[in-house]
């Protein structure tokens, strides 16, 4: 299942306008805790991909969270406690 913004679309082309909100922030995270209720027992794993700031809830709440760099780099995510701990470890 794929949670993203959707653009309009009429007769093949896209309008330009997006179809319900825009996917943002802390929006992402809300439609997947909505996806996951809906799924129930059927819900597997969650596989994410953040690239900005907005994107560290929903990666912090994903099976398999990833970070994409600017050069399109994708590499597993450190959700930030796991970053602070690391970078506490690496100070001492």
């Amino acid at each position: 299942h794929l949670l993203c913004t959707r653009l309009e679309i009429e007769d093949g082309r896209a309008t330009g306008r997006l179809v319900g909100a825009n996917v943002r922030g802390t929006e992402k995270a809300r439609l997947l805790l909505g996806h996951i209720s809906r799924a129930g027992d059927d819900h597997r794993e969650t596989w994410a991909y953040g690239n900005s700031s907005g994107d560290h809830a929903l990666l912090d709440m994903a099976d398999h969270p990833h970070w994409v760099s600017r050069r399109g780099r994708v590499t597993p995510y450190a959700d930030r406690a796991n970053r602070s701990r690391t970078t506490s470890r690496n100070a001492s």
